[in-house]
């Protein structure tokens, strides 16, 4: 699915569709301070089109962005990406 996914960012090919309203929700795992295992979850954005593949995350005013590679999401998150870019 990574490959798919990575193979249509790198000849711009748009999304088939996109994610809108929870289906929007990716969830991914980050280490925190005590280098444990979180999962997380916000509203995705864009995949990134240089190396390495992050996915982008835009919080509001009062968050910083959130990037992580594709690696980082989960199954089911990853499956929803790659469901726009087959």
């Amino acid at each position: 699915m990574i490959w798919t996914i990575i193979d249509a960012v790198q000849h711009g090919r748009c999304p088939r569709k996109t994610l809108e309203d929870d289906d929007a929700i990716l969830s991914y795992y980050i280490f925190n301070d005590n280098d444990d295992v979180c999962k997380w979850e916000d509203e995705f954005d864009y995949v990134e089109s240089g190396v390495p593949y992050w996915v982008w995350f835009i919080a509001g005013s009062e968050n910083k962005p959130v990037n992580v590679p594709l690696s980082w999401l989960t199954y089911d998150s990853l499956k929803k990406l790659y469901d726009i870019y087959k």
